[in-house]
């Protein structure tokens, strides 16, 4: 019998360098990036029932110091995808196949709207995951994977939807992934970023260790134990699978893109022998100024403290003045055209009470327990999505700062 592993986390993360080993293993099927958009269309239908206006396929929120998006967080977290199916087919079916034609091209040229055509979302779901092994597979795999970044938060629906899932969900270090993005041409603003990090590795330490559905079928990999201790890693996940460790896993030479051609982005070259990369594990400090990595480090304090991520240098809570009235920018005019709409032409009055909602975020972190626990729950989880991820940052942040509340 087959089961179903799907393999989340944020971009620039080592997600497709994760999802090319996984393919490489004889009892696994992995595709990268084949219906992202299926996603973004239970969030406009979940979104329309609570009445919050989306236009459709609109970049997933953080969810964070908003009163309705925690709503919408809280019906995406309780929705299943048996939901009725009330988008249109031949868009949600155009889109998924613009989104995979990069990553897996089999897949987009097999696509068509009969594949988005159904009474319920699960119906669309199943069929779309069809398409994995009957585009990629030999028949044979015990697993059969999908690789999706910014979805984390579908997990407990694809639970519900598919009892038989497993989860990877990959964590990389802030800084890293920041630098990642500024490198590229389309760049991104760096509250954005830290924002969509945090709730994605917040998520990923409530699904592997607070939520009941999922826990047990949940795998935390950090890229860079990935790159840094690939067999080692790689171990972990074949034992969570309960599969054998495939050593083909641990050649990057062996690695496929979508069209079966050798792989070798993300992979570094010594002796003309494709090898992990681990120089991209501290790249950041090369790229990334001090001011800019200090900002990244105040936005991204507690959790980085989670995911044992050392600071460089930010060590206490709390802004500084510089940080809240003039705070690291990048240009427009260097920005992604997408983003400009929703998050890179703020200005600096909003830009300011935006990182207002930031001190208090460090205040509820270093506020005295008694004072905490006086507090309206919403107020914890407008900053921290669920109450025991406050309680878990608020820890975390104790034992690297020193404190005693």
């Amino acid at each position: 019998m087959r089961g179903h592993l799907f393999v989340f986390g944020m971009f620039r993360s080592g997600t497709t360098l994760l999802a090319r080993m996984l393919d490489t293993h004889e009892d696994i099927v992995c595709a990268s990036d084949p219906i992202r958009p299926f996603y973004n269309a239970v969030r406009d239908s979940v979104a329309a029932e609570q009445s919050v206006d989306f236009e459709p396929y609109d970049p997933l929120g953080a969810y964070f110091a908003d009163e309705k998006a925690l709503g919408l967080y809280d019906a995406i977290q309780s929705t299943t995808f048996e939901r009725t199916f009330d988008r249109d087919s031949e868009e949600l079916a155009s889109r998924i196949v613009d989104h995979c034609e990069p990553f897996s091209p089999y897949i987009a040229n097999a696509l068509g709207p009969e594949h988005t055509t159904g009474d319920t979302f699960s119906d669309v779901f199943e069929q779309l995951l069809a398409e994995v092994p009957a585009q990629y597979g030999t028949g044979d795999e015990a697993w059969i994977g999908t690789k999706e970044v910014w979805t984390t938060e579908f997990a407990p629906a694809v639970k519900d939807a598919v009892p038989d899932s497993k989860f990877v969900l990959v964590v990389r270090d802030p800084r890293a992934v920041c630098a990642s993005k500024y490198s590229r041409d389309a760049k991104y603003p760096w509250l954005f970023l830290a924002r969509q990090w945090r709730k994605l590795a917040l998520l990923t330490h409530q699904y592997a260790t607070h939520d009941e559905r999922l826990s047990d079928d949940v795998l935390v990999v950090r890229y860079e134990d990935l790159v840094t201790t690939p067999e080692e890693t790689s171990r972990r996940m074949c034992d969570f699978l309960d599969i054998e460790l495939d050593k083909s896993i641990l050649n990057p030479g062996e690695f496929t893109d979508g069209r079966g051609e050798p792989w070798i982005q993300n992979t570094s070259y010594e002796d003309e022998e494709p090898s992990f990369n681990t120089d991209s594990v501290r790249k950041w400090e090369q790229e990334l100024n001090e001011r800019v990595v200090s900002y990244i480090e105040r936005l991204c304090f507690s959790e980085m403290a989670l995911f044992d991520y050392e600071h460089k240098y930010v060590s206490e809570t709390g802004f500084t003045d510089a940080e809240l009235l003039d705070p690291p920018t990048i240009p427009t005019d260097e920005l992604a055209e997408w983003i400009l709409a929703y998050d890179g032409e703020s200005t600096a009055a909003e830009t300011t009470g935006t990182l207002g909602q930031e001190e208090a975020r460090h205040r509820l972190l270093q506020a005295d327990d008694e004072l905490f626990a006086s507090l309206d729950s919403r107020l914890h989880r407008s900053f921290f999505l669920e109450p025991e991820l406050a309680a878990d940052c608020r820890a975390a942040v104790e034992r690297l700062t020193g404190t005693n509340r």
